[in-house]
């Protein structure tokens, strides 16, 4: 009679068993945090950021207080408290899997930290061991400074340092201002683009100024006179404009144009 050899059943699902592995990690951690180092054998790396956020590896070889036990314990795990929110379970190299934890750590000071942690399993005589793992605190983003804009997702320089545009724009001012004589601006000729270089204004701001030009800068057009005005900063708007330029007289509604 034959005897018929069966071959050892499929590992169950990467999930069912990150699954598994995160519901029995994390409860050992916070509850028993001496007897994590089951989890590891000599082979097993373990990385921890320092106080300067450096990365530290270490493992069960080093005979030393750096080791994977020693690490562990000297984080004080039971003064924590571990809320995970995901836990991400993936078929890896020679039927290992890797497992993706999200989540977040509360201490005795109440504040609450999230955090990334990625272990690599690999499979043994019965079940699995940690042979990497990495964790990292995750930082909330910063909030952009109020005199910064975003182009095209590229933080731009504050206003005050944009490099002026070359190119004029217009700014329209009604002939009866008290500041223009229009004795004098009707019989000047609009003032050709220059192309020598000039001499760069400052950007203008809630609290600078732009010095109108009294004479031989206008041209009449429609019903007022025409003002050009070269090397404007490019994210300058019409109603920056519109507010330096009302200090030297009215300006018709939509007269500003950049």
């Amino acid at each position: 009679m034959d005897t018929q050899t069966s071959s050892p059943p499929p590992p169950p699902p990467a999930k069912v068993i990150g699954k598994a592995f995160v519901e029995q990690y994390y409860h050992m951690l916070y509850e028993s945090p001496e007897l994590v180092h089951r989890f590891y054998q000599e082979s097993s790396v373990l990385s921890r950021p320092n106080r300067n956020g450096e990365m530290t590896s270490v493992t069960t070889t080093e005979q030393r207080i750096d080791s994977i036990e020693d690490m562990i314990c000297s984080f004080h795990y039971k003064n924590y408290k571990a809320e995970i929110k995901t836990a991400d379970a993936q078929e890896s190299y020679k039927d290992g899997v890797i497992v993706l934890v999200t989540g977040c750590l509360t201490g005795m000071d109440d504040i609450r930290r999230k955090f990334k942690q990625t272990f690599f399993l690999a499979p043994q005589d019965k079940g699995y061991f940690v042979l990497n793992d990495v964790f990292r605190y995750v930082e909330d983003s910063e909030p952009l400074e109020s005199n910064k804009v975003i182009v095209n997702g590229i933080h731009d320089a504050p206003l005050a340092s944009i490099t002026p545009d070359p190119g004029p724009a217009k700014v329209y001012v009604q002939a009866n201002t008290s500041r223009v004589d229009p004795t004098k601006t009707e019989k000047q000729a609009p003032i050709p683009v220059a192309h020598d270089p000039v001499t760069e204004p400052s950007a203008p701001s809630a609290s600078g100024s732009v010095n109108a030009p009294q004479s031989g800068n206008a041209q009449e057009e429609a019903e007022g006179h025409s003002i050009y005005v070269r090397n404007l900063p490019l994210n300058v708007t019409d109603s920056q404009l519109e507010e330096e330029f009302t200090k030297f007289g009215p300006i018709k509604q939509g007269g500003v144009q950049v």
